[in-house]
């Protein structure tokens, strides 16, 4: 009988979920890195969890862990990235704290998003 939860990668997924869609979930895993992972292993994308051999998840779970870095070097590294160029007042450093989009979007009716970022700093009256 197939458990109806599968844990992987410290996640918890039903079972009947695609190999594809739970790598995907992970932060900073592309749609072709998922790939590339899943092709040197010879595990089609669309299969369920619940059909994968122990073998292979054992050699999903040992390649995963030595190519990805994990969600919280990732989430530094942006950050840190993002104080760099705020630090070196580069362009988009102001943006980036200004609250104002850094990509070249419309600003007079569409930078509600942009205004919602974690990195602007919050004026101090």
């Amino acid at each position: 009988m197939q458990p109806s939860t599968m844990k992987v990668f410290g996640q918890t997924f039903s079972s009947s979920t695609t190999v594809g869609a739970a790598l995907q979930s992970q932060y900073g895993m592309s749609t072709q890195s998922v790939n590339n992972y899943l092709a040197s292993l010879g595990i089609l994308q669309h299969m369920p969890l619940s059909s994968l051999s122990k073998a292979q998840s054992m050699k999903l779970t040992v390649l995963t862990e030595a190519f990805y870095p994990g969600v919280y070097v990732l989430k530094r590294k942006v950050h840190k990235n993002i104080q760099t160029l705020v630090e070196t007042s580069a362009y988009r450093g102001f943006r980036h704290s200004a609250g104002l989009p850094c990509h070249g979007q419309r600003t007079s009716s569409n930078a509600k998003t942009a205004k919602k970022s974690p990195f602007r700093k919050k004026k101090s009256f």
